[in-house]
């Protein structure tokens, strides 16, 4: 996966990849479901996968845990 600019939110990030829920949860080591729900922000994920998730995609840590 490419991350060459920041993304404002996980979803954007998918789509200009042009990867399913499944991938994208592969590449971030979580299941579909549970990526599904960080996705859409019913789910904040904990420190340690929120930093490794801005790693690999580009999306702002702010965004994922809910601050921004």
């Amino acid at each position: 996966m490419n991350r060459k600019r920041p993304y404002p939110n996980l979803k954007m990030w998918r789509d200009d990849q042009r990867v399913s829920q499944r991938t994208a949860a592969e590449l971030l080591g979580v299941t579909q479901s549970y990526y599904s729900k960080i996705e859409r922000q019913a789910l904040t994920p904990n420190a340690r996968l929120a930093k490794a998730i801005t790693d690999k995609t580009g999306v702002p840590l702010e965004t994922l845990l809910g601050l921004a």
